[in-house]
């Protein structure tokens, strides 16, 4: 999914705001959950809308989450299992340097 296709927060309108409350209903059933899930953030509606698409298109499903704290750190939590991420690890992590 081209990053230019999801809406900026300042140009995403009522109708948007529905559509990414929808996909985040359908994948937080827990509502204390949901309601830790900022669908007014631009950032949100894109790691949403990447996320449905690609469970849509190459059958991957919804297994944990990813937790950010403020200050950078990371929580990967998926099933029982958890890991604990500084901002410099998920930092490597998400781009890996080509050697």
């Amino acid at each position: 999914m081209d990053p230019d296709e999801v809406k900026s927060h300042e140009s995403a309108g009522p109708e948007d705001q529905k559509i990414y409350e929808s996909i985040a209903a359908n994948y937080f059933a827990d509502t204390q959950l949901r309601l830790h899930f900022d669908t007014t953030s631009s950032g949100a509606r894109l790691t949403l809308m990447k996320s449905a698409d690609i469970c849509a298109s190459h059958g991957f499903e919804v297994s944990g989450f990813v937790l950010c704290h403020p200050d950078g750190r990371r929580c990967l939590v998926e099933k029982s299992a958890v890991r604990w991420l500084s901002n410099e690890e998920m930092w490597d992590l998400m781009h890996p340097v080509n050697r």
